[in-house]
């Protein structure tokens, strides 16, 4: 059904509610892919259903990002939250019916409610509802309605949810206990907000400083965990309930007293604190306080002091790769740690071993994407922190408003299943695999060096010389592997679990700091029956692609547009903005009366790559010293 003003979809919506007899018992589903965009034009046109205390019954995850709202028996729901993914990869992961028709429509062009369409483009409109359509009878329908199941808001949510029931099937007495059980070890609210706040941490993302803006040839490549995150929920041990402990303890693990089985988090001063050179790994925001610090990037490269929270494999990473002077702890927690719940270790078994059956018989089914995604979500399950505020529209102001959470926060962790450590130590162990077994083994050996790291993989020099550091790591992961709990499944399913996998050969490389590289790999071209380069950028902000659109463009040499200072006009940047108008407007515009109560609009922006000017003093400090690995002879040939 087309439409082309407000007044007919409201007319619409009313038909709906008439012809299906909808209300608060029987609901429409209405699907909006990225709901947010949709509901800045239509927050003020359409009554909101009332839930407790009078506020509207929309759900939002912040002021901007609505994922839910009720309206007389309609609810629209955002199906983007619940696939995380575009509509152009839903269709195409999801192998519906209709794909995403070529050639985007020009948003430039000024339209009116009366602006005569071509098929084409009312096509285009029409094939994008056919989309979430089929996207609703062949996964929604039959994975949730059919089962009776309540559809989750968020792809995280599905497999909560799924977890949620798995739990619940467990006897009455197991499940009582394992509540009790969590219940004490969570943690108080103090500790949680140092713990979340302050202890967790994501993934590493940085380069080696040293190979900064340096252009390498040949005799790269890549490596990469093989379902990073996954592998250390089944491999290690996890703490579970902290209790405060003496400061003093904390020097057990340096001496090797500590055992496998306990874990500490600490707050440090640690003095006199600098780069052995090769990596830095302290985020700026995760240090308290610090005095002359100096910075590589937003990461600590030395600092006379700095004050800080670690758990023990930080504290590790700390004298991995920075020479210190001193450590005081001042405040130290310690617990034991155990396996994680065996309900929980199942249910990443199960889709573990469904991608890699399906990844066998086919990398393109949609099993294969679906099983791949549930299991990426696992780690996002475990480290989501609890609701600390509410979002309230408010209807005279047309804005989602921050209100203060019913719950206390004792309310808030009542039968939870999750432990909050247990994102903490996930991060912190994938952390401390890619740099010690990695960047450090790297570096020790002499022969080649990780020039980047990104959360699971690292790109090196020397990539087949140094293979036997990364095989060396993989026989100790595989030796865990014959003795970690697999459940009901085949053990040879889990050999490779968490190993450095080899991903791919590359043949020219330059990176700019965290998210910021690019990269060329031999293609072998079928007409011309040569190899040539295929440039691939990664660029924090820069829509993919846009670089290697700019070079051609200008006919330059890419690796000579990645640089510092690089500026891209409004109209090669491909990179938008979003502007809100809560208020509402009225005018004439071009013979035509046009208003809107609330409206959004993307605008194009330029898009310029900088590094700050501290980053760039720190690079020319690096290659200005003597020892500077750079100007050894052995890695001359490879840069120019």
């Amino acid at each position: 059904i087309y439409g082309r003003t407000w007044d007919e979809f409201l007319q619409f919506l009313d038909i709906l509610r008439v012809h299906y007899k909808l209300n608060s018992k029987r609901v429409l589903l209405v699907l909006v892919h990225n709901l947010s965009f949709e509901f800045q034009f239509i927050k003020k046109l359409i009554k909101w259903d009332k839930g407790r205390k009078g506020y509207a019954k929309i759900f939002a995850l912040d002021p901007r990002k609505i994922i839910k709202a009720e309206s007389a028996g309609i609810e629209f729901r955002d199906s983007l939250a619940l696939t995380n993914t575009s509509l152009l990869k839903v269709a195409k992961d999801y192998k519906l019916a209709h794909q995403k028709l070529a050639g985007d429509l020009d948003y430039n062009l000024t339209r009116f409610f009366d602006s005569d369409l071509s098929e084409q483009e009312l096509a285009y409109c029409f094939n994008d509802v056919l989309i979430l359509s089929d996207f609703f009878n062949t996964y929604i329908k039959p994975s949730f309605i059919d089962k009776n199941i309540k559809i989750p808001l968020t792809s995280t949510g599905i497999l909560r949810d799924e977890l949620r029931r798995k739990f619940n099937k467990l006897a009455p007495p197991v499940k009582n206990k394992y509540l009790s059980r969590i219940s004490k070890a969570f943690p108080t609210y103090e500790f949680y907000e140092i713990l979340m706040n302050w202890v967790f941490r994501g993934g590493y993302v940085h380069s080696d400083p040293g190979l900064t803006d340096q252009t390498i040839l040949f005799s790269l490549g890549s490596v990469d965990f093989k379902s990073a995150y996954p592998a250390a929920m089944l491999q290690e041990l996890m703490p579970w309930e902290f209790v405060k402990a003496l400061p003093e303890e904390w020097v057990k693990m340096l001496d090797g007293r500590i055992t496998k089985n306990e874990s500490f988090i600490g707050y440090f001063e640690i003095s006199g604190i600098k780069s052995k050179g090769f990596i830095s790994y302290e985020s700026s925001n995760k240090i308290l306080s610090y005095e002359n610090a100096v910075w590589d990037n937003g990461r600590l490269w030395s600092a006379d002091k700095i004050y800080v929270w670690l758990t023990e494999y930080d504290m590790k990473i700390y004298h991995d790769v920075y020479n210190i002077e001193n450590v005081r702890c001042i405040e130290l927690y310690k617990a034991i740690k155990e396996p994680l719940p065996q309900f929980l270790k199942d249910l990443i078994l199960k889709y573990f071993v469904l991608k890699e059956e399906t990844g066998k018989r086919d990398k393109g089914s949609v099993d294969y994407a679906l099983s791949k995604a549930r299991l990426n979500s696992f780690y996002g399950m475990v480290c989501t922190g609890l609701y600390a505020e509410s979002f309230s529209y408010n209807e005279e102001s047309g804005l989602i408003e921050s209100i203060p959470n019913e719950k206390t926060y004792n309310e808030l962790i009542e039968n939870q299943i999750l432990l909050p450590v247990w994102g903490i130590y996930t991060t912190s162990i994938i952390r401390y695999r890619l740099i010690h077994y990695g960047f450090c083994k790297l570096a020790e050996n002499g022969k080649g060096q990780a020039i980047y790291g990104d959360t699971d993989s690292i790109k090196c020099l020397n990539i087949f010389e140094n293979m036997y550091v990364f095989e060396n790591f993989n026989n100790m992961i595989r030796r865990k592997n014959k003795s970690m709990y697999v459940g009901k499944y085949p053990r040879e399913y889990f050999l490779n679990l968490g190993i450095f996998d080899f991903e791919e050969k590359i043949m020219k490389f330059k990176c700019l700091g965290a998210k910021r590289y690019l990269a060329s790999y031999a293609v072998y071209n079928k007409k011309s029956k040569k190899y040539e380069l295929k440039h691939v950028s990664t660029i924090a902000g820069m829509k993919k692609g846009t670089l290697e659109d700019y070079a051609t463009y200008h006919e330059k040499d890419i690796y000579d547009c990645f640089k510092d200072g690089l500026l891209l006009d409004l109209n090669l940047s491909k990179k938008l903005t979003s502007i809100y108008n809560d208020n509402g407007f009225s005018m004439n515009y071009e013979g035509h009366d046009i208003s809107e109560k609330s409206c959004v609009t993307l605008i194009n922006i330029p898009f310029k790559l900088s590094l700050t000017e501290d980053y760039i003093l720190l690079l020319e400090y690096i290659r200005k010293q003597n020892d500077n690995r750079l100007v050894k002879k052995r890695y001359v040939n490879m840069l120019y």
